[in-house]
């Protein structure tokens, strides 16, 4: 198959798609520039154009034993668009037939009139006003990746739940008009959230919120994107995921947290002692000169060597405790551990820490 016959393969699919969907969703199908017409023609043939709103680039004709017949061709940048203008169509058709599966109670709330009046709007407004320093804060200790999860999260209600509002969320002229409000529209989201789980505002309060912002969406797609059909019910419902999340940090935060245990820098050695110290006697015996060459068992105990303390201080065991000298039996460490020793004292002391 040549690539002009794959082109007028993707005309014509384009065009198939479009006798099927409503006029206002044929409008969304040119976003890209590039429109395609089709009709039949006297006879069976179907005639199918494609190019600019006014000049066409493209015309040919489909017969009826499946051959054929270009009328006009003329290559250029408008081709550009055929992959992307296939992509937006096939999505709506996808959409429509999902449509079809919602429960008619979804569906009943999809289609109702937008709200003009949001009564519980300056009761949200004043709470974040009367707490924004506290709210600024908090905001700020949020970081880049939980912010981004945000997005992730708003998305993916869309994706599984609002297929129309997440295709023209998706059209690049749309995202670059909306970034900006949906940026702060998020922040928005996750501060009613966090007033939510402080008791400042009723969960009631919140949802009108969410609805709001919604709308305020909605309303901007609209009215950037000629043919838009975003409703501000789907954007409402993927802020509350946004919501749910300030809701449940500000819970978190209220939470009594137990103090963490710091163990002493004796309990942390004497851990090393009670896991490691066969090992430990194990590697002196590998590498006697990190400790000295004596090797012997038995203990000076008037002058005892860097290997006849740390040996002491192992069969003192747990229940001998003040047997050794913390910092002598440190210095003993380093030395027999060398780089390992920070490693080994780490997880000595969380070992102590959970155990608490």
């Amino acid at each position: 198959m040549t690539s002009k016959d794959e082109l007028l393969d993707k005309i014509e699919e384009i065009g198939t798609i479009k006798r099927g969907l409503s006029f206002k969703d044929r409008a969304q199908t040119s976003v890209y520039g590039l429109y395609v017409q089709s009709g039949r023609l006297p006879g069976g043939a179907m005639q199918y154009m494609a190019g600019g709103k006014l000049i066409k680039k493209l015309v040919f004709i489909r017969e009826t034993d499946g051959t054929r017949k270009v009328k006009k061709y003329q290559p250029g940048n408008w081709e550009v668009n055929v992959e992307v203008t296939l992509y937006v169509c096939t999505a709506l058709e996808r959409l429509r037939k999902e449509q079809t599966k919602w429960a008619p109670e979804k569906l009943m709330a999809y289609e109702a009139k937008e709200k003009s009046h949001y009564a519980s709007i300056n009761t949200v407004n004043n709470c974040l006003q009367e707490h924004s320093a506290q709210l600024k804060k908090v905001w700020e200790l949020i970081n880049s990746e939980h912010k981004k999860h945000h997005i992730t999260l708003f998305f993916k209600e869309l994706e599984q739940e609002w297929p129309v509002e997440f295709f023209e969320t998706k059209i690049e002229e749309v995202y670059k008009a909306i970034s900006e409000q949906l940026a702060q529209s998020l922040m928005s989201a996750y501060l009613v959230g966090y007033m939510i789980g402080k008791g400042w505002i009723s969960q009631e309060e919140g949802g009108d919120n969410d609805l709001y912002l919604g709308d305020r969406l909605a309303i901007l797609i609209r009215s950037v994107f000629k043919g838009a059909q975003s409703k501000g019910l789907a954007f409402a419902m993927a802020f509350t995921r946004v919501t749910a999340e300030g809701t449940l940090s500000a819970l978190n935060t209220d939470k009594p947290t137990k103090p963490t245990y710091e163990p002493s820098k004796y309990e942390i050695l004497n851990e090393i002692l009670l896991t490691e110290g066969k090992n430990l006697i194990s590697k002196h015996f590998k590498h006697p000169e990190l400790l000295g060459r004596s090797t012997s068992i038995s203990i000076n105990p008037f002058n005892p060597s860097d290997y006849e303390y740390l040996l002491s201080a192992f069969l003192g065991g747990p229940s001998h405790l003040g047997r050794f000298d913390t910092e002598k039996l440190e210095g003993i460490l380093k030395k027999l551990l060398q780089d390992d020793y920070d490693r080994y004292y780490e997880a000595a002391k969380l070992r102590i820490t959970a155990s608490h």
